[in-house]
């Protein structure tokens, strides 16, 4: 009688190990930050967020700012650490929106805890909002 129990307890073991595997392989290859950006000092109304997130075979990027009624028509450029990634234009109610996934060729830049976002205006590169994931 102690060998099929000895077997099951084995058997059990082995599969509850598998089932654990799984899910802590799925979890380092997936992500989903997001962040708050705040307002530079040339900017103080600015709000806005920046997400990113990431799965096998994909990632995307975004950003969106609000309250920036005084740069309406004008293009802002992202950076993320230090790179660019992308320009957006402000629209006539003061919102900025970037996106940028790979599913659609577009190159998104690797971001992962720590990595700094800030946008800027194009000309002379003031800081209008920045955030740290």
């Amino acid at each position: 009688m102690r060998k099929p129990t000895s077997l099951i307890l084995a058997t059990s073991a082995l599969v509850g190990a598998a089932a654990l595997a799984v899910p802590a392989t799925a979890l380092a290859s997936t992500s989903n930050l997001q962040i708050a950006v705040h307002a530079g000092p040339s900017f103080p109304k600015t709000t806005g967020t920046a997400q990113y997130q990431s799965q096998p075979g994909q990632r995307e990027f975004q950003v969106e700012l609000n309250h920036l009624k005084s740069l309406a028509g004008r293009s802002v450029l992202v950076r993320v650490n230090g790179a660019n990634v992308g320009w957006a234009k402000v629209s006539s109610t003061g919102i900025i929106q970037l996106t940028r996934n790979t599913e659609l060729g577009q190159n998104v830049p690797q971001i992962s805890h720590g990595s700094a976002v800030a946008v800027v205006t194009g000309a002379a590169g003031t800081l209008i909002a920045s955030g740290t994931f």
